[in-house]
């Protein structure tokens, strides 16, 4: 997993993409497909496959998003603000 660290610096890491991916899904849930190309058409062109996935698992991990029906879901979009 990319996280900052001494080697690592902070855009290097997965952690950028949080926010991100949260952004894309505040509106409407989309497939995981069409958050990585939205994701790698726009700010990280060389974004691959694992450390997009790594991005998902942590936010899913923090209970950020949820997945339902093939669909990714901004588990924080529902509630009060």
């Amino acid at each position: 997993m990319r996280l900052p660290s001494k080697v690592t610096t902070y855009r290097e890491s997965i952690i950028p993409l949080f926010p991100a991916i949260l952004m894309l899904l505040d509106n409407q849930d989309r497939t995981v497909l069409s958050v990585f190309l939205k994701l790698k058409t726009a700010k990280w062109k060389d974004l691959s496959a694992y450390t997009f996935i790594q991005a998902l698992d942590c936010l899913m991990f923090l209970g950020k998003i949820e997945l339902k029906e093939d669909m990714l879901h901004y588990a924080g979009r529902n509630k009060v603000r």
